[in-house]
């Protein structure tokens, strides 16, 4: 294994997993929101159901790729957490719980349903027990019955049909479909995430200036109130990473749109540092020079895919590069195992404490990563991760 691999490999048996499998889980069995920069848990903070679902994914793809030797008994423990606290009879999750476990917010939300979706796929891959199995039943029937929109375009974004309709959680609804597809093997979810596809490519991308819209009106209009008249370059780099990963499992080319996201984010989110900046407006000058760790490792999966003809591999934004700067800017502290979120144009971090929820996006491109280096010709130390992943 070369040096920036082995480096990834280290991080997330070494320090990251057992890290958060210790410090990051509350007596009650749930997932704790964040921890203080020396590395100590807020156990007072309230539960979103958004962190324990991000965290069982993490520990259950931690277990399928060999990673972490208890990392499905730590999956478990934020699975029965939220099944005996947030489930709710008549369908879905509630928002947000008390450390306690005691009901904070019922609303039933898209973007934090979109997640427990994904959880649950990875951890019925991990498993394969029935249990989980019901709950991504129940969860899709309560999606179509409760969430759908009249419309038939899309969802909703909660039970009262609050507005503005986002791009966001249909992105990462896309992205439980295909894991749902993976799992299961089922044709309905590549279907559903067909239907998304279809969404993006009417609704979600903006023709007109190459960039992808954020905030919609009921019938999936793009406001255009200049205040949000901008994009985030990271999530032009996860669409390229999910138009690739749907181009793969269903045998269908790479939309062209891909191509497109990538040159936008390329040409005016990128900053002088070589990080992805948080927002750009669409006239192409930075709205916030600031760069979380999430942009970089959306960045570092699309990159993955990047062909000779794009030119990213030869660029700054090549995959070695990209972690390389991870480790310099954002792995560098505060703690072993943890992250600086977010850093300013001068590189200085600019946070106050370590939020759960950026987890997900590190060990997801961090996965993504090791398989493809698995997969590089004459590799062949790394084969059982490729084996294990069922990436590709």
């Amino acid at each position: 294994m070369n040096a920036v691999p082995e480096m990834v490999h280290r991080w997330l048996t070494e320090s990251a997993l057992p890290f958060w499998a210790d410090a990051g889980v509350d007596r009650n069995g749930g997932f704790v929101e964040c921890l203080s920069l020396d590395g100590r848990p807020d156990v007072t903070a309230p539960r979103r159901l958004l962190v324990q679902a991000r965290q069982i994914y993490v520990y259950s793809h931690a277990h399928v790729m060999g990673l972490c030797r208890d990392g499905v008994e730590t999956a478990w423990r934020g699975y029965r957490f939220t099944k005996r606290h947030a489930w709710t009879p008549d369908g879905g999750c509630v928002h947000l719980l008390a450390p306690s476990g005691e009901v904070l917010s019922s609303r039933r939300d898209l973007y934090d349903h979109a997640f427990f979706l994904f959880a649950l796929a990875w951890l019925y891959r991990a498993t394969g027990e029935s249990d989980v199995r019901r709950t991504i039943d129940d969860t899709v029937r309560f999606l179509d019955q409760k969430l759908a929109h009249p419309s038939g375009a899309g969802y909703r974004e909660d039970l009262s049909g609050c507005l503005p309709r986002r791009q966001n959680p249909h992105m990462h609804l896309l992205e439980a479909w295909l894991a749902l597809f993976e799992a299961t093997q089922e044709e309905q979810y590549l279907f559903r995430a067909q239907n998304i596809l279809r969404l993006f490519q009417r609704a979600f991308f903006d023709r007109s200036c190459e960039a992808l819209r954020e905030y919609f009106n009921d019938d999936l209009q793009a406001l255009r109130d200049p205040e949000v008249d901008f994009f985030e370059p990271g999530h032009h780099f996860e669409w390229i990473w999910l138009l690739h990963r749907y181009a793969q499992l269903s045998g269908e080319p790479v939309a062209p749109e891909a191509s497109a996201l990538r040159a936008r984010a390329h040409r005016c989110g990128v900053s002088e540092h070589q990080l992805v900046f948080d927002e750009v407006w669409t006239s192409g000058i930075c709205k916030r020079a600031t760069s979380r760790c999430w942009p970089q490792t959306e960045a570092l999966k699309a990159c993955l895919y990047a062909s000779d003809d794009d030119g990213a591999n030869e660029s700054a934004l090549a995959p070695d590069l990209i972690v390389s700067r991870l480790f310099a800017h954002h792995l560098s502290g505060p703690v072993p195992g943890a992250w600086w979120d977010k850093v300013d144009d001068r590189l200085n971090p600019c946070v106050d404490k370590v939020p759960a929820t950026t987890f997900y996006h590190l060990f997801l491109a961090f996965s993504e990563y090791l398989t493809a280096h698995a997969q590089r010709p004459g590799s062949h130390e790394d084969a059982r991760i490729t084996a294990r992943a069922g990436h590709g």
